[in-house]
């Protein structure tokens, strides 16, 4: 903030209390120097906007950076759980096909020895 009063104080560039003095001012330049102090002030009135609009959009980008961190970190033990219940089925699934094999192999032999049982 005391950035724009600084701009602020230095964008007047025309002093009416002090503009007598030795000579005699004239209307006109009297009048235009009061217009570009005004448009001096609009003008770091802008400025100040902006700042502001800067810093809210800098916070807000931070927050959004901190968010897609801790969304990524989120996303990759997601994946690593995905990738482990992959892997459980994938074993569950050749456990269950190696005891059907075995079930099978162990009819097809009580099926030729009957007799055995």
């Amino acid at each position: 903030m005391s950035e724009i009063k600084s701009i602020k104080e230095k964008s007047n560039t025309y002093d009416s209390e002090n503009s007598g003095g030795f000579f005699k001012t004239s209307e006109n330049l009297r009048t235009f120097g009061e217009n570009q102090n005004n448009y001096n002030n609009m003008l770091a009135e802008k400025i100040e906007e902006l700042t502001k609009r800067i810093c809210t959009l800098e916070t807000e980008q931070q927050q959004n950076k901190e968010l897609f961190k801790r969304l990524a970190n989120e996303l990759v033990s997601l994946k690593a759980e995905v990738d482990r219940l992959k892997l459980t089925s994938r074993l569950n699934t050749n456990t269950i096909d190696r005891l059907v094999k075995a079930i099978d192999i162990s009819e097809e032999k009580s099926s030729e020895n009957p007799e055995k049982k």
